[in-house]
């Protein structure tokens, strides 16, 4: 077993060191953005070792999370102004619009933290991350066939995913994709918002039922069908239609192991 994989948790809890010391206290993200300095790194040095991708794929490491910590040093301090209000007719006037801002609907806790801007995430022609590339996949609660019901991360491996809410919106991909995503030892998820009959996990296909509409929506409001999700559950890119969906496995395909690898 690589020394690199034995000691996950060592290596997050060393890059979440330095991250403490300049992570401002009030988003809580000093060991997290360890972890994901550790995560980023795990899953690409995976594919190198297992999937043959190219050793130039592990260069987008400091490139996403480098901007990546600066954004959310950036978030955290925005935080620390509206939390450390010190003038009292200021707070009150803080405290007002952040109750106006209130809503029913569940948190958006995919929301909290900023998306990659850089790296290995769908771009469109002017080089830009297209729709959804970059952000985080949300975590719904998910039940099983055998009636387990809980986190979707707790459910699916860490692997590449192919998720969507319908059999259909899938329904394009052909060899090519299908041989791409056995490569990468990718998922294929269909997240149900009903239950059915044929909810499993096997081999070629995982099919859960939502238990909140969280997934759902999130696929209304970036006008998708379906998503390229990576193994640190940051979305690769969105997908509107099935054959939308066999054009981003392909560019993924371009990107792990064509010319462009950032």
């Amino acid at each position: 077993m690589p020394w690199w994989r034995r000691n996950g948790i060592a290596i997050g809890y060393f890059f979440s060191v330095t991250a403490r010391i300049r992570m401002p206290p009030f988003l809580g993200q000093g060991m997290c953005a360890g972890i994901r300095d550790a995560a980023n790194l795990i899953w690409k040095l995976l594919l190198v070792e297992k999937a043959g991708v190219p050793p130039a794929v592990l260069s987008t490491y400091q490139d996403e999370r480098k901007t990546h910590v600066q954004n959310v040093v950036a978030q955290a301090k925005e935080l620390g102004l509206i939390i450390g209000e010190l003038d009292v007719e200021a707070a009150n006037k803080r405290d007002a619009r952040l109750r106006a801002e209130r809503t029913s609907r569940e948190p958006t806790r995919h929301r909290l933290i900023p998306p990659l801007t850089r790296g290995l995430i769908d771009r469109d022609h002017r080089g830009e991350p297209t729709r959804a590339a970059g952000s985080l996949c949300p975590q719904p609660r998910v039940e099983t066939a055998d009636g387990r019901i809980a986190l979707m991360d707790d459910i699916l491996p860490p692997a590449f995913l192919v998720i969507s809410g319908t059999m259909d919106a899938q329904a394009a991909l052909g060899e090519r994709e299908t041989a791409i995503l056995r490569q990468l030892g990718a998922v294929r998820v269909v997240l149900r918002a009903e239950p059915d009959e044929n909810n499993a996990l096997d081999h070629d296909m995982i099919t859960l039922t939502a238990k909140d509409a969280l997934f759902a929506n999130w696929l209304v409001e970036t006008e998708a069908t379906a998503a390229v999700v990576r193994p640190d559950r940051y979305v690769y890119g969105v997908a509107s239609t099935a054959s939308d969906l066999a054009r981003l496995i392909r560019n993924l395909e371009g990107a792990l192991f064509g010319e462009r690898c950032s």
